[in-house]
């Protein structure tokens, strides 16, 4: 990934935006990056709405407690690719006619095929529909932190 963030970055985004400061951030900070949180079973945020990580981030936070555990994703870039280079640690988007699906990275679990068919099985689809013509699988470049209630910050890899 283009512009990988530390957990000590995560650290310091998350002081910015609880402080309400959005002018003395680092440029890293203000690439293009969209951002997902998962707090209390709920997701908030769009994987395809791009736009400075800071404001990204600091436009959610009306939505979520900054101060009660979540999950961060940060997606960069997206690619497109077959089942077969695809694990539980990518981001999956995937289109086939007038239906798309999609899941943040660690949602699913198994390997490959497994985890195509868990995504159409969420989405209520016949878990085959990943080998019709004409079905297109998305993968987003995404790194996901755990932040918990004191603040501290893990990467998930």
């Amino acid at each position: 990934m283009l512009g990988k963030y530390t957990v000590q970055d995560i650290h310091e985004l998350l002081s910015l935006v609880k402080g309400g400061s959005l002018g003395d951030s680092r440029k890293e900070f203000w690439q293009a990056r969209a951002v997902l949180v998962k707090q209390d079973a709920s997701i908030y945020g769009d994987h395809k709405r791009m736009a400075a990580l800071i404001e990204g981030l600091f436009n959610l936070k009306g939505k979520i407690n900054l101060d009660t555990p979540f999950r961060l994703y940060i997606f960069s870039a997206q690619e497109r690719v077959e089942v077969k280079d695809v694990s539980f640690r990518d981001s999956l988007e995937f289109s086939f006619m007038t239906y798309q699906g999609f899941s943040p990275a660690h949602e699913l679990r198994g390997e490959k095929i497994a985890v195509v068919e868990a995504l159409l099985q969420k989405h209520r689809l016949p878990v085959d529909l990943w080998s019709k013509p004409g079905f297109q699988l998305l993968r987003w470049e995404t790194q996901v932190f755990d932040v918990s209630a004191t603040g501290e910050v893990e990467e998930v890899v």
